[in-house]
């Protein structure tokens, strides 16, 4: 329920943004990021953008003043005003949910432009994902290119406030550390996202229906079209690392991250016993593992600092459970079938 209140507040904003004008944007924006702060409070600072534009258009500097001074003070008098309500009931400022949500799972561990390429072209490096890729799973996604190109070239500075809103909000949970291709469709985690899918699909059909005379929109259909091919042949391949590695146990771990570590014939239930430095390591923030049947594979984030990794392991299986580790490198290599979701894994 909160996910689709959330949802409803971003997209009236969008459109608040754009139809309307005047001190009455200002105050519409603020009540909505306020709405949003109650069920999302993380999703209320992505209306800055909107909230932020929507003063400076304004016609003289004494309405920017008060409309700022306004909307500040009421955002500051919900924020304080849960923080008290939560202090009162759970003993601190924020609720134990975004505590788990921020300190557990949390976000940003994993480098960003490796999860865009995990979630947008090719989920099978380290996850065996074969078909979760959204470009190749939505190809429509590609002509959004042209629509904000479109958007812009008719609403201008409102349009680029809506769609940095959007983006924001987007990339907030693109980099939460449970957003990868094991869990976006397994478990449903596209429902954080895809409620921006309605702007974005309406943006791609007003550019080919009404703006395909505009220089924009075939200016932005050559970019779509650059953005497909390079799609197609970006790769991410494993490259071995050299290590201080004995059955069970890894010793000076590089620095490097991602970085993944396989126990050849060691089932995946396993990964509770592994230690880092002695202690247990927490999926999500310290680590990643993929959910299609394998052997143990680990990923580690820039969360799990420390020397030495661990798997306790018994004897007579000290010949079997000899750890690989290593890192990604970005390569370039052709690859149509990415159309048809076909993994050659």
């Amino acid at each position: 329920m909160e996910y689709d209140c959330y949802a409803a507040t971003l997209l009236t904003g969008m459109w608040v943004m754009v139809a309307t004008h005047g001190p009455c944007t200002v105050w519409r924006l603020t009540g909505l990021a306020a709405l949003t702060y109650l069920v999302r409070p993380g999703d209320a600072a992505c209306f800055a953008p909107m909230l932020i534009w929507a003063v400076l258009r304004l016609p003289v500097w004494r309405q920017r003043l008060i409309c700022a001074a306004g909307g500040m003070a009421a955002i500051g008098a919900v924020i304080l005003a849960m923080g008290l309500i939560n202090h009162a009931v759970f003993g601190t400022w924020d609720t134990p949910y975004e505590r788990q949500t921020w300190q557990g799972s949390g976000f940003f561990s994993y480098p960003s432009l490796s999860k865009l390429f995990w979630l947008f072209v090719d989920g099978r490096p380290f996850f065996g994902e074969a078909d979760t890729a959204l470009f190749f799973r939505y190809p429509w996604l590609f002509l959004v290119i042209p629509g904000v190109f479109y958007w812009v070239r008719t609403a201008g500075m409102a349009a680029m406030a809506a769609l940095a809103t959007l983006a924001m909000n987007w990339w907030l949970y693109i980099n939460y550390n449970d957003f990868l291709p094991s869990a976006i469709f397994r478990y449903s985690l596209i429902h954080y996202i895809s409620w921006g899918f309605a702007p974005l699909f309406a943006l791609s059909f007003a550019a080919l229906l009404r703006g395909w005379r505009q220089q924009s929109t075939w200016t932005g259909l050559a970019v779509a079209g650059g953005l497909m091919i390079f799609s197609l042949g970006l790769q991410m391949e494993e490259r071995e690392l050299h290590a201080s590695v004995s059955p069970g146990r890894i010793d000076h771990l590089p620095v490097a991250r991602p970085l993944w570590v396989k126990f050849p014939g060691v089932s995946l239930e396993s990964v509770t016993k592994l230690r880092l430095d002695g202690r247990q390591m927490r999926e999500g923030s310290d680590f990643q593992i993929p959910y299609v049947h394998a052997d143990l594979r680990v990923m580690l984030s820039s969360r799990a600092v420390g020397a030495t990794l661990v798997l306790p392991v018994e004897k007579e299986a000290d010949n079997v459970i000899k750890p690989v580790i290593g890192d990604y490198v970005w390569r370039w290599r052709f690859e149509p079938a990415r159309w048809r979701g076909i993994s050659h894994y």
